[in-house]
């Protein structure tokens, strides 16, 4: 029997993004975390919740992409004798939709080898020897709801701690805190060795909290690298990171009154370094006359890239802009939110059956 066993886990994978499509994140899965799997050294891999970025259906045009990476993966797993365990992540944008790697594990005929977590869970794992905590997001009304029903289960159980926590969702030091961030204080009593937690895509570690952050980069706030870690159990506890070493290119330019020509040069360096990928580009620029028609022409000269502008403003030129221009927070709340999103879709020129559909969709998820 191994002093130590490795767990191996990734999570925010997020197939079904617009900006990173799912074949590109599948084909970088097959060259960073299947040959980790394939050295037959890791006992357990988990996806920590976020596999998929949106509802996806039938008809998507990477649904056989993504349904025989799964089947890939499963079939790794079987030969290399490595547990795989999926843990459902934000309500947004998992939907239950894991429960596919359930029934396509089935369908080859497997019986054992494979879980899927989709609510609050403490289990003895007979290939970690360990008790497992496991933590979807947003289960609860609140974390303090979440934290209370935790330390009911292992009092149910008569233990005092569990080995490791498998999480979905944000500590204090990872987001703004709100009643859905979890307690540091709270979490590192409750567990020994180690708490794996994914949702926000920055990797971090602190303490006995390590964060892999996304598999792949999502969008332009993702910071380099991203991947996944492999934490090992020993009599200490080694976590080494998983480099995803071709992430989906995410550049942001600063435009400037000057910098016109620099930044058409480094365009044209960037996409012909990445000829068969559309890579995501960010203008962050002051918006007025000059700055438009650049981003225009951009556009043009280049329709493949995913373009978006971000203004910056100045305290120097905030006085010129009229006060029906600057931007104000609106707190989002259940009552606000279809109007909001109503609005938004027809700035964005979603207009009938398809807008009436997506805010059908909406009000059904409040009121459900």
């Amino acid at each position: 029997m191994s002093s130590s066993k490795q767990i191996l886990q990734i999570g925010d994978v997020h197939l079904g993004l617009s900006t990173n499509p799912a074949p590109y994140i599948l084909d970088n899965l097959r060259k960073y975390i299947h040959p980790v799997i394939a050295s037959k050294k890791i006992d357990t891999f988990i996806i920590a919740g976020d596999l998929f970025e949106r509802l996806l259906f039938f008809n998507d045009p990477h649904i056989d992409a993504i349904s025989f990476w799964i089947a890939e993966i499963i079939t790794l797993c079987q030969r290399t004798d490595t547990e795989f365990i999926v843990l459902e992540g934000t309500p947004l944008h998992d939907r239950r939709q894991s429960r596919a790697i359930e029934t396509i594990f089935g369908l080859l005929g497997y019986t054992d080898g494979f879980k899927y977590v989709y609510g609050l869970t403490i289990e003895y794992n007979t290939k970690l020897q360990k008790y497992v905590l496991y933590v979807p997001d947003v289960i609860r009304d609140s974390a303090a709801t979440v934290l209370a029903d935790v330390k009911t289960m292992m009092d149910a159980r008569g233990i005092s701690q569990v080995d490791i926590a498998i999480m979905h969702g944000a500590f204090e030091h990872q987001l703004i805190a709100d009643k859905h961030t979890h307690s540091v204080e709270e979490y590192e009593k409750i567990v020994k060795d180690v708490i794996l937690i994914n949702h926000v895509h920055n990797f971090s570690h602190q303490g006995k909290i390590v964060a892999p952050g996304s598999f792949d980069i999502t969008d332009h706030s993702c910071t380099l690298p991203v991947g996944g870690v492999v934490v090992e159990l020993g009599k200490r506890i080694k976590v080494t990171r998983v480099i995803n070493e071709t992430p989906m290119p995410f550049v942001t330019y600063t435009l400037t009154d000057d910098n016109h020509e620099f930044i058409l040069q480094a365009i044209g360096k960037l996409i012909e370094q990445y000829q068969e990928v559309s890579p995501n580009i960010r203008i962050q620029t002051i918006i007025n006359a000059q700055a438009k028609a650049f981003y225009t022409h951009l556009k043009k000269s280049y329709p493949f890239v995913k373009w978006t502008i971000k203004a910056i403003q100045e305290a120097a030129v905030m006085k010129d802009i009229p006060e029906r221009h600057r931007y104000v927070s609106v707190e989002i709340t259940t009552d606000n939110i279809t109007s909001i999103v109503g609005d938004k879709l027809s700035r964005n020129k979603v207009e009938g059956a398809q807008r009436d559909r997506t805010l059908a969709l909406l009000k059904g998820y409040q009121h459900g």
